[in-house]
């Protein structure tokens, strides 16, 4: 015969191990300790917490004797905490379980069924991540065969998991190609799914000032690897040419895989984010106006006259905007043709236009871009 305590030791330990599983992703701290309040609640045992930081969550069974614990760490560059250990079998004596367990509070009740609430339906709408990434190849495929001069490349790792992500839309190209002033911005934003990563826009202006959409990019994160391999593949569908200028925000890696991938074409720096980082850094904010004077004069000499004088009031900003390549700013020392594009705002209002679709998995975010570039074409055709 099985006693009674015996039945609630074995009932909690299977029970317990079902909970959560080695692997399993909590969107936030919060929500992962919810999970355990609750789950220490339910079976009726006691956890004490061993460390914890922005970085780390670890807590292991009352009981000393007890092998139970449970040790989380955040995802870099993210909210995210993943369990990285998990033992989910209490070796204690049944009888330390059947004094009151820990309770629950109502907040974190409220946030887990909250979010599982939430979870379910975002996934009934929108696709489970997961599978999402699996259908990439496919969706890819159907894309090429739906719009004639599409370019599209997507690589994985070793182990099989998403890296990198590029398409760029034949009618886009043959646009750009044509009649287009051959001026791209370049910027990059953060993604707010369940696995982040990084969207890379590209991005033109036409004749009415309206943004033109050119090849995007969705890779893991921004490093010099991921924005070399998307430049690899611009310059397969825009060659590298000496009348073509790109605009960055003076961001280290994209502006480095620029320099190595097109090194002919004309490189220019946001005037808006310099402007801010002479405030921010070096305090200039009665220097703004000079600088920004400076940068759209059309005549050396007066630029020279203006720098000299921001320069005598502040050394240290005068050495700055000299390190930043006054050519690459200054609108009368650019060697090539920007047509008074001086900011990556382009490619910003591209981002903001995403701001929702940032938030879904990688199919449903690449079924939003392609739905709104074609809104965007039609309607404007319509004009004509």
């Amino acid at each position: 015969m099985i006693s009674a305590k015996e039945d609630v030791h074995k009932m909690s330990k299977f029970s317990v191990l079902n909970v959560v599983k080695k692997g399993q992703l909590f969107e936030n701290k919060t929500l992962l300790k919810a999970t355990f309040e609750i789950c220490a609640m339910k079976h009726n045992f006691h956890y004490e917490v061993i460390k914890t930081d922005r970085q780390l969550w670890y807590v292991r069974c009352e009981d000393n004797e007890c092998n139970w614990c449970v040790r989380a760490e955040c995802l870099q560059d993210s909210e995210y905490f993943i369990i990285k250990k998990y033992v989910g079998e209490h070796t204690c004596a049944p009888s330390n379980k059947t004094k009151p367990g820990r309770t629950a509070s109502a907040t974190a009740s409220a946030k887990t069924i909250a979010w599982d609430a939430r979870e379910y339906a975002v996934n009934a709408v929108r696709g489970i991540p997961e599978r999402s990434y699996g259908k990439i190849p496919k969706y890819l495929h159907m894309l090429r065969e739906a719009n004639p001069g599409t370019h599209s490349s997507y690589e994985i790792d070793s182990k099989g998991r998403f890296r990198y992500l590029f398409i760029a839309f034949g009618q886009s190209l043959r646009g750009f190609n044509r009649v287009i002033r051959r001026v791209i911005v370049v910027d990059g934003t953060f993604l707010k799914n369940k696995y982040k990563g990084v969207l890379l826009v590209a991005t033109a202006v036409d004749g009415n000032s309206n943004l033109y959409p050119l090849p995007i990019g969705v890779v893991d994160s921004e490093n010099e690897n991921s924005c070399e391999w998307f430049m690899r593949q611009l310059n397969i569908v825009i060659a590298d040419d000496h009348h073509l200028a790109f605009i960055l925000d003076r961001h280290g890696t994209i502006a480095k895989a620029l320099e190595t991938v097109y090194p002919t074409a004309k490189h220019g720096i946001c005037i808006h984010h310099l402007l801010n980082n002479v405030v921010t850094y070096y305090h200039g904010k009665g220097l703004v106006g000079l600088v920004a004077k400076a940068s759209k004069v059309y005549r050396i000499a007066e630029f020279e006259k203006i720098f000299a004088n921001v320069c005598n009031i502040s050394p240290a900003i005068g050495k700055y905007l000299r390190d930043a390549e006054v050519q690459k700013w200054a609108r009368c020392q650019f060697s090539g043709y920007r047509y008074d594009i001086r900011t990556t705002n382009p490619a910003e209002s591209i981002n903001s236009a995403l701001r929702s679709p940032r938030e879904y998995p990688i199919i449903p975010l690449l079924d939003s871009i392609r739905e709104m570039l074609t809104r965007w074409f039609y309607n404007r055709k319509k004009k004509i």
